[in-house]
C-alpha cells in the first residue's frame, strides 16, 4: 500500500517512488522540507496518512462548525427550506425588508454625503495651501525684485557719483556789471512791470544817484572778476561758456594776452553805465555807442586810451 501511494505522489510530483517510500515514516515538518508543497492534495493526504490525528481533529472542527451555523441560523429567526409562510409572516418579511433597504439607503448617502464633504474639505485645505503658496511665493519675487531695484539704483548712483568725480568741475564767475536799472530793481523788490514804470516817472536826479551808486559797485565787482579770472585757466572758461551756451545762457570773455581793451571799447563799457541806456536792449546800446564815439573828437577818444596790463576782461 505503501509502495502504491509513494507511487501515485510520484506521478503528480515528479519525484521518485524511493523517496517518498524513505521520508513516510518521518513528520509533516520533514515532508515540506523534502520539497513537498502544503497546497497539493497528495500533500495533505500524505500529511493525514503521516499524521492520523489530524483526521479525526479535522472531522471535529466541521462538526463543531456546522451546530454553531445551526444555532445561528435559528437565533436569528431564519426559517427552514421547504415551510410555507403565512401571509402575515410575508408581510411582516416584506416589511422588514424595506426597512432594512431603506436604512440601507440611508447609511450609504449619509457615507456618500460624509465622504463628499471629506474630499470637499481636502479640495479646500489644498486650495487654501496652493494659494498661500503663490501668495508667498509672490511676495518672495516682489520682495526680490525691490532688492534688485534698490541694488541697481545704488550702482549707478554709484556710478554717476564715480563719472562726476572724474568729470572737471564747471566754474562759477562772479557777477560783473550793475547797471542803475538793476539796482533800482532790485532794490525794488517787485513785479518786473510795475518797476519799469517806477523808473519811468522817477525824475533825473533820482536816475544820477543811482548811476553813481551803480558804477560804485560795478567797479567793485569788476575787481572781484579780475581777481577770479586770474585763478582759472582757458579750459575753464571755454568749458564754462559751453555749459552756459548749452543752457541757452551768455558766457564770459576773457583775455590771456598782454594786449588791453582798444579805446572804443573802454567807451562802450562806460557809455553802457549811463542812466540814459537803462532798459535799453544791448544792440541799441552799442549801435548808439559807435554813433557817439564817430561823433567825438580826437582829444576825447584819447581819454579812453588803454594802460598796458597783463590780464584784462571784456
Amino acid at each position: 500500500m505503501l509502495s502504491l501511494f509513494a507511487r501515485r505522489v510520484t506521478l503528480s510530483t515528479r519525484r521518485s517512488a524511493a523517496t517518498y517510500t524513505r521520508i513516510l515514516p518521518s513528520s509533516a515538518s520533514a515532508i515540506r522540507l523534502r520539497g513537498i508543497r502544503d497546497t497539493t492534495p497528495h500533500a495533505n493526504a500524505l500529511r493525514t496518512f503521516v499524521n492520523p490525528q489530524r483526521n479525526a481533529s479535522t472531522k471535529a472542527t466541521a462538526t463543531t462548525n456546522k451546530a454553531k451555523s445551526s444555532a445561528k441560523s435559528k437565533t436569528a429567526g431564519r426559517v427552514k427550506p421547504g415551510r410555507k409562510l403565512t401571509p402575515e409572516q410575508k408581510a411582516a418579511l416584506k416589511q422588514a425588508l424595506q426597512v432594512k433597504k431603506e436604512l440601507d439607503r440611508k447609511k450609504k448617502a449619509e457615507r456618500a454625503a460624509a465622504l463628499k464633504a471629506k474630499l470637499k474639505a481636502q479640495s479646500e485645505k489644498k486650495k487654501q495651501a496652493a494659494t498661500l503658496k503663490r501668495k508667498r511665493l509672490a511676495e518672495k519675487k516682489k520682495k526680490l525684485a525691490e532688492a534688485r531695484k534698490a541694488r541697481l539704483a545704488k550702482e549707478k548712483e554709484k556710478r554717476l557719483k564715480a563719472r562726476e568725480a572724474k568729470k572737471p568741475k564747471i566754474i562759477k564767475p562772479p557777477p560783473r556789471r550793475m547797471t542803475p536799472f538793476s539796482l533800482f530793481v532790485q532794490e525794488a523788490k517787485k513785479p518786473l512791470q510795475g518797476v519799469a514804470a517806477d523808473w519811468r516817472n522817477l525824475p533825473e536826479e533820482g536816475k544820477q544817484e543811482y548811476a553813481v551808486r551803480a558804477k560804485a559797485v560795478a567797479e567793485k565787482r569788476k575787481e572781484e572778476f579780475n581777481a577770479f579770472v586770474k585763478t582759472v585757466t582757458p579750459a575753464d572758461v571755454i568749458r564754462y561758456n559751453r555749459h552756459q551756451r548749452n543752457k541757452g545762457a551768455t558766457g564770459i570773455r576773457v583775455r590771456f594776452n598782454d594786449r588791453p581793451l582798444s579805446s572804443f571799447m573802454r567807451y562802450a563799457q562806460e557809455f553802457r553805465m549811463r542812466p540814459d541806456q537803462a532798459g535799453k536792449r544791448l544792440v541799441e546800446v552799442s549801435k548808439a555807442a559807435g554813433e557817439a564815439w564817430r561823433s567825438m573828437t580826437q582829444e576825447e577818444k584819447d581819454q579812453y586810451k588803454p594802460k598796458s596790463t597783463k590780464q584784462t576782461t571784456a
